[in-house]
C-alpha cells in the first residue's frame, strides 16, 4: 500500500510537469475537469526467465477495469491521471502474475469534427493520440524471474471520443503499457467545472456599441422628395441608390451590414471574447431583430503568425463563439452564415504588433 502511494505521488508530480508543458494560450480556453470510468480486454505476455515456463494460450488476456481524472485545456490537449487493473496471467506450471497501473498521460487531439462545425454544436467526433509515464506493478503468486519486471514505463496509445453533448463522451482506446502489457478498453466519461461557455444576458457589461460609422438607433422620419430604393434616404443625398430592401443603411444610404465590427475583440490566441465585445453584439443582434427580413455573413480573420490548420482552427472557433452568442440572444442560425478565412486576407501588415492586432477581425457584409 505504500509503495502504490509513493508511485501515485510521483504520478501527480508527472501530472503537473505535463500540464506545464502545455502552450500558455490554452489557460485562456475552456478549462473543464472531467472523469471516467470503463472496462475492457488486457493482453499480457511476461516471460518467464525460467526455462520451460510459459503462460498458458488461454490465459494471456484479462479483463480491464479503469477510472481516470483529467483536465481539457481548450480543444486540443487534454492531462489526466489515470488507473487501471489488468487482471491476471497465469504459467502452465500454476503460478499467477496480477497486473495493475498507474499513469499520467497528455492526449492531443488530431482530428476534431467540431473544429469544421461552424454552426456551434455539443457534437462531435474526435481523434486523439496519448503518451504517459507509469507505474506497473506486477503482484506475482510465487517468486518468478521475469524478462520484463521494472515498474516504471513510458507508454502510449491512440483513441477515438465521441462527444454526445456538453458534459458526457464516450472514449474507445488502445494503448501500451509496457513490453508486457497492453489494454483497449471503453470509457464513458463526464466533465464538470471549467468556465460556462455560456454567457447570461444579465451578467453582460453594458455601455455603447463601436462600429465603423455611427448609427442611428431608428431611421429618421423624414418627408422624402425621392427615394427610389425605399431605404428612407432620399435620392438626391443617397450614396448607394440600389440599396437592398429591408436592410438598414447608414445616413448616406449605403449598407450599414458592411464593414469590421471593431467592437468584436478576442483575448490573443483565443476564442474567447473580451468583456467590451458583448454590447457589440447585442446592438447587432437587436439590429437584426429590428430588420427580420435582413441576413447577414460574418468573416473572421486572423494574423499569420502560426500554422494554416491553427489559425483555420482560431478562425473557426472564433465564428462558433460569435454565432452561439446571437442564437443565445434570440437569433435564428438561419439569419447567418460564417466564413473562416484564416490568415489568407491581411488588411494591414504582419510584421507589426499594430497590424497583427487589426488583422485578427470580425467582418460582416450582406449575402451576395
Amino acid at each position: 500500500m505504500g509503495e502504490m502511494l509513493n508511485n501515485f505521488l510521483v504520478a501527480a508530480r508527472c501530472f503537473t510537469f505535463f500540464v506545464l508543458l502545455l502552450p500558455a494560450s490554452a489557460w485562456s480556453l475552456d478549462d473543464d475537469w472531467y472523469i471516467g470510468i470503463g472496462g475492457g480486454a488486457s493482453f499480457l505476455q511476461p516471460d518467464s526467465l525460467t526455462a520451460g515456463e510459459r503462460i498458458l494460450d488461454s490465459a494471456d488476456t484479462g479483463s480491464a477495469a479503469t477510472f481516470l481524472l483529467g483536465r481539457d485545456f481548450g480543444n486540443l490537449a487534454s492531462a489526466q491521471l489515470q488507473a487501471w487493473t489488468l487482471g491476471e496471467a497465469e504459467f502452465n506450471t500454476g503460478s499467477t502474475i496480477d497486473f495493475s497501473a498507474l499513469e499520467a498521460s497528455v492526449l492531443y487531439r488530431l482530428f476534431d469534427t467540431r473544429d469544421r462545425q461552424l454552426v456551434p454544436s455539443n457534437f462531435g467526433l474526435a481523434l486523439y493520440g496519448r503518451v504517459g509515464l507509469g507505474f506497473i506493478d506486477r503482484e506475482l503468486s510465487v517468486a518468478i524471474p521475469l524478462e520484463t519486471d521494472g515498474s516504471v514505463y513510458f507508454g502510449g496509445g491512440v483513441g477515438a471520443e465521441l462527444f454526445l453533448g456538453s458534459r458526457f463522451s464516450l472514449r474507445l482506446e488502445g494503448n501500451i503499457l509496457d513490453r508486457d502489457s497492453q489494454v483497449a478498453s471503453l470509457m464513458a466519461v463526464y466533465r464538470f467545472g471549467g468556465r460556462d461557455t455560456s454567457i447570461s444576458a444579465t451578467t453582460l457589461p453594458t455601455g455603447d456599441t463601436t462600429v465603423e460609422t455611427p448609427v442611428p438607433e431608428e431611421p429618421a422620419v423624414t418627408e422624402v422628395i425621392s427615394d427610389s430604393d425605399g431605404d428612407g434616404v432620399e435620392d438626391a443625398v443617397d450614396e448607394c441608390p440600389a440599396s437592398r430592401t429591408g436592410y438598414p443603411v447608414r445616413e448616406d444610404g449605403c449598407s450599414l451590414l458592411n464593414g469590421v465590427l471593431s467592437g468584436v475583440q478576442f483575448i490573443e490566441g483565443t476564442a474567447d471574447l473580451l468583456p467590451e465585445s458583448f454590447a457589440q453584439l447585442d446592438f447587432l443582434a437587436d439590429l437584426l431583430k429590428r430588420f427580420p427580413s435582413a441576413n447577414i455573413v460574418l468573416l473572421s480573420h486572423t494574423d499569420n503568425r502560426g500554422t494554416a490548420i491553427g489559425q483555420a482552427r482560431l478562425t473557426r472557433n472564433r465564428l462558433r463563439r460569435v454565432g452561439t452568442y446571437l442564437i443565445q440572444k434570440g437569433l435564428s442560425a438561419r439569419r447567418f452564415s460564417l466564413r473562416s478565412l484564416g490568415a489568407e486576407s491581411p488588411r494591414f501588415d504582419n510584421t507589426t504588433t499594430e497590424g497583427r492586432k487589426a488583422n485578427n477581425r470580425i467582418e460582416i457584409m450582406e449575402p451576395s
